[in-house]
């Protein structure tokens, strides 16, 4: 591995707080690994927010169809 991309690697691993040595050898595996971890975060951020925003339609609709319910029943 370059020793600009190792760097950049360590970079990365401080960044996500892990602190340890980090030798050539194993660095392509970290990197690896890293970029799986970021990708899966990532993933996780989108499917978090995909899942407020069906709970928040779900609500709507739930508020929805009670709004009409009670009309329905109060004859207005």
């Amino acid at each position: 591995m370059e020793s600009h991309s190792l760097s950049q690697l360590r970079k990365k691993l401080q960044a996500l707080q892990y602190k340890e040595g980090l030798d050539d050898s194993s660095a392509p595996l970290v990197e690896k690994l890293v970029t799986d971890l970021l990708h899966t975060t990532d993933s996780y951020r989108d499917l978090k927010l995909q899942v407020a925003n069906k709970a928040q339609e779900l609500e709507d609709g739930r508020n929805k169809v009670g709004s009409q319910h009670t009309q329905y029943h109060s004859g207005v």
